[in-house]
């Protein structure tokens, strides 16, 4: 079922819970009308209630229970207890699991109340710079004690990104690795894991480097390919965990969620998805049948480049209790600031995630046509009618994406065919920034055998080395063709370590202007100069092999200023075209 038809399934607010929007839990819409909607204490089992005030929830009304929800403050736990461990370590909060959107996907990050009992009623959620909140008497503990447990920024910000992945909870953490870390806590001694093939460097260096000390069996598959999921189940026992990305980082490889998720629940196994590359605006895993996601909230969360963090959102009030406790045992929740950060990032991550796939499809359009790029991978790029045939496994991809996302990201790899010419191509980009991560408002590029994925091992790599990969911002797609269709005839020269064809023979002030005009300039009024080599009678006759450029024509935008140059530049062309017919 494709995921416009599963939202649409979704039931509207009612008129009393519309009021109070997100802060209040929903019952199931497929339970409505039961039998058990008149009993109160079934009806309050059904408000999950995340790892806090369990057992006073049961015992209170439904009214006094969204009362507690709507006024954390007003919350309160015995300190004398039998197990100090039972104790939740953030106020009563709802489960978004069954969450009602009124809402369209754009709206969702925008619209959300992160304060609601805040009696000043701010515009932004207020920043809870503080270490220790005072508590009610010596014999109590009130919502919060001390932010390594909890805090009013994080709790705003755990339930936005628990609102926006229908979970029942979710957890932010200091980083993305430091998230994943927390999922790998649920395993134990002789537990194995699954994880696909293709993954990011640093998930692959946590657990063959640190989980798998623990004695914990690390086992690498192709997620996508379904029998090789069922033939791990049989040859390896004890696998508590299956781990993927779909997208997977950075070769884009497919893999249907659904169907993992129901051959690991039939083995009694997790199955958890890194998102990151999707981000909850494209893509919720937990609608599919996984039981966590995570993201970095780095990437596409913050937009900026300029706070990290990451988030793990569970579907179970067992597996919330177990994340909570580790994030406080370990140390790992997030900081007010930084949680203040991503909650501004998120109301952008919309207007950011689709303007950057409108670039990322234009941009691997562009792409498929140069035939210096040997193989391209991009999950948004639907194979054409002519080529389905010989490639199924593409077309079938892409179907099974399209149905558990709402397009193809912002994330585009592809290779040449030579390390070097890569290496060129990349030192010839301007305006994509050479960086790791992704994401960002600003368009990146890297090489991920060099820099994202140099902690795996060689031999251990199954990405290639001339790989390159572009993390598509939110310029001008004009620009960010222009920058790389000038890097790829920059580096189709420097290819055989000579100059072009064209750059041979040229002046001094010629080679200036080319050097200058492959360096981004300030917005003036430009003259659009266009020219076609024309080859005179012998080139005719004989076949001259042309530079590898996107098409025949060339397209230079030169200032006025420079026009002088630009002369002398056409001029030293067709000096070279004349001695080139000479010499063949």
């Amino acid at each position: 079922m494709a995921m416009e038809d599963r939202e649409q399934e979704r039931e509207p607010l009612t008129e009393s819970m519309q009021a109070r929007e997100t802060q209040v839990p929903l019952e199931n819409p497929d339970d409505t009308g039961s039998s058990n909607s008149s009993n109160e204490d079934t009806t309050t089992e059904e408000m999950p209630t995340s790892p806090s005030l369990r057992g006073q929830a049961r015992s209170q009304s439904r009214d006094e229970v969204e009362h507690l929800l709507l006024d954390p403050g007003a919350q309160r736990f015995p300190a004398l207890t039998e197990d100090y461990n039972d104790l939740p370590t953030y106020p009563l909060r709802p489960s978004y699991k069954e969450y009602h959107f009124q809402l369209r996907p754009a709206s969702r990050p925008v619209v959300f109340d992160g304060c609601p009992e805040d009696p000043h009623k701010p515009a932004s959620v207020p920043i809870y710079q503080t270490a220790t909140f005072q508590q009610p008497s010596s014999s109590e503990f009130g919502s919060y004690d001390y932010t390594r447990s909890g805090n009013p920024t994080r709790t705003a910000l755990e339930k936005q990104v628990a609102m926006l992945e229908f979970a029942h909870a979710a957890f932010a953490f200091t980083t993305g690795m430091s998230a994943l870390n927390c999922v790998t806590r649920l395993l134990k001694p002789g537990d194995c894991i699954l994880l696909t093939e293709d993954i990011y460097g640093g998930m692959h260096r946590l657990v063959s480097r640190v989980t798998a000390m623990a004695n914990v069996n690390v086992v690498f598959i192709p997620t996508w390919d379904l029998d090789a999921v069922e033939k791990a189940f049989h040859e390896h026992p004890n696998i508590r965990i299956l781990h993927m990305e779909t997208p997977s980082n950075p070769l884009m490889r497919i893999t249907d969620i659904r169907a993992v998720a129901d051959i690991c629940h039939a083995n009694g196994c997790l199955l958890t998805v890194d998102s990151t590359m999707m981000s909850p605006h494209l893509q919720q895993p937990l609608n599919h049948g996984a039981d966590i996601v995570i993201h970095s909230m780095t990437k596409f969360f913050g937009g900026h480049s300029d706070t990290m963090g990451g988030v793990v959102a569970v579907a179970t009030e067992e597996l919330a209790k177990q994340i909570s406790f580790f994030q406080n045992a370990e140390g790992t929740g997030l900081g007010p600031f930084d949680c203040w950060l991503f909650l501004r990032g998120i109301k952008t991550l919309a207007i950011r995630v689709e303007r950057a796939q409108e670039n990322a499809h234009a941009i691997a359009a562009f792409l498929k046509r140069q035939s210096v790029v040997k193989k391209l991978y991009y999950a948004g790029l639907e194979p054409r009618q002519d080529t389905m045939k010989l490639n199924e496994q593409a077309a079938k991809d892409f179907k099974i994406h399209m149905g558990q996302a709402r397009g193809g990201g912002s994330v585009i790899s592809f290779t040449t065919g030579s390390t070097t010419l890569s290496r060129c191509i990349v030192d010839s980009l301007h305006l994509y920034k050479l960086t790791v991560s992704f994401g960002s408002c600003n368009s990146l590029v890297e090489m991920p055998a060099y820099l994202s994925h140099a902690s795996i091992p060689a031999e251990e790599r199954t990405l290639p080395e001339d790989l390159i990969r572009l993390s598509i911002g939110i310029e001008d797609v004009n620009d960010l063709i222009d920058d790389l269709q000038k890097a790829l005839l920059i580096a189709t020269g420097k290819k055989l370590n000579e100059e072009p064809p064209l750059r041979k023979g040229l002046n001094l002030e010629a080679k200036k202007l080319m050097k200058n005009m492959t360096k981004p300039e300030a917005p003036s009024v430009h003259s659009h100069i266009k020219f076609k080599a024309t080859p005179s009678r012998s080139m005719k006759k004989k076949k001259v092999k042309k530079l590898d450029v996107t098409e025949d024509l060339i397209s230079l935008n030169i200032d006025k200023n420079h026009f002088k140059l630009a002369i002398a530049f056409i001029t030293g062309v067709a000096c070279s075209v004349a001695i080139l017919s000479m010499k063949k």
